[in-house]
C-alpha cells in the first residue's frame, strides 16, 4: 500500500489485517503479540491525548464501561455519518 494514513479516516479491516500479516513476517512476532502491543500503545495514546477522561464517564466498573460502550459508538456514528 502506498501513501500514509490519515487521522479520523476509517480504513477497511483488510488493510489492518494486511499490516499485521506484514509485521509478522518482518518482525518475526506472532499476530496476537502484535495486537497486544498495539493495544498497550493505544491505551497510552488515549491517556496522553486526554481520551481517558472521556472513557471514564462510561462507568466506574468494567461492567458499566462495557455496557455503555455501545452508546459511545452510537454517539460517534452521529458525529461521523456514513462511516
Amino acid at each position: 500500500m502506498e501513501g500514509s494514513f490519515l487521522v479520523r479516516l476509517i480504513y477497511d479491516d483488510e488493510i489492518t489485517y494486511s499490516l499485521i500479516e506484514a509485521a509478522e513476517k518482518v518482525l518475526h512476532v506472532e499476530a496476537n503479540q502484535i495486537l497486544e502491543l498495539f493495544g498497550r500503545m493505544f491505551f497510552d495514546f488515549c491517556q496522553e491525548s486526554g481520551y481517558d477522561k472521556i472513557l471514564q464517564v462510561l462507568g466506574a466498573t468494567p461492567r458499566d464501561f462495557l455496557q455503555n460502550l455501545d452508546a459511545l459508538h452510537d454517539h460517534l456514528a452521529t458525529i461521523y455519518p456514513g462511516n
